[in-house]
């Protein structure tokens, strides 16, 4: 495990897929389960954790819940538990503030911070390789969320960047396509015609006809 200078251990900051530990670790183990000994091979076969594994162990053991062995902090784990949501909101800072002291001592304001700042906070403190560094913000950013946490800018914030971005990609000086109602279902008619009629006569009788048709669809 790498040290620095100071000869101090560095642990290295969970890069698990923040979604799969939640969804089959964390709600469905850790906030039910009663304390039990959980290594890699339990989150293999047992708990059908497959490859990952070990990327989720280690974030239990970064998260103080279990010991390197696997063995359970059981103080953590039961805190975890709470049917109480104030509770278990409180129960849930006090372990990421503990486990990510440094993020927290790093940054004056979470909810201003970017991706990037945490990314180098990652690589800094934590000795996080630059391909699982996303993930590593990503896993700090969700389970910050589970503890009420809020960091970085809001999404809502996000998608109103991504829509003006779209209207601006619009050409200005294109004129907008107009709309048409949908045409309604054809209407059968007859028009008696007196056989002896001459031609200007059936032209006229013609364009009335048309100029009714017409009038009629408007007072629809």
């Amino acid at each position: 495990m790498p040290a620095n200078a100071s000869n101090e251990f560095i642990r290295k900051a969970p890069y698990a897929p923040w979604k799969t530990f939640r969804d089959k670790l964390w709600n469905k183990k850790i906030r039910r389960l009663t304390p039990t000994n959980v290594t890699a091979k339990v989150l293999k076969d047992a708990w059908e954790l497959g490859a990952s594994c070990h990327k989720h162990h280690s974030a239990l053991v970064f998260l103080g819940i279990i010991q390197k062995d696997g063995t359970p902090c059981e103080d953590v784990w039961n805190s975890l538990q709470s049917s109480q949501e104030t509770e278990y909101r409180k129960a849930v800072q006090h372990v990421v503030r503990k486990a990510y002291a440094k993020v927290f001592e790093s940054l004056k304001d979470l909810q201003a911070v970017t991706d990037g700042k945490l990314e180098d906070i990652m690589r800094q403190q934590y000795r996080v390789a630059k391909t699982s560094r996303p993930a590593a913000v990503g896993f700090f950013k969700g389970i910050c969320k589970e503890a009420g946490i809020e960091v970085g800018p809001e999404e809502q914030a996000k998608e109103g960047e991504h829509k003006t971005r779209r209207e601006k990609a619009l050409p200005k000086d294109k004129p907008r396509r107009e709309v048409l109602p949908a045409a309604a279902s054809p209407v059968a008619f007859q028009i008696v015609v007196d056989p002896t009629a001459s031609e200007d006569e059936l032209v006229e009788l013609f364009r009335r006809a048309q100029a009714a048709w017409r009038k009629a669809l408007e007072s629809d």
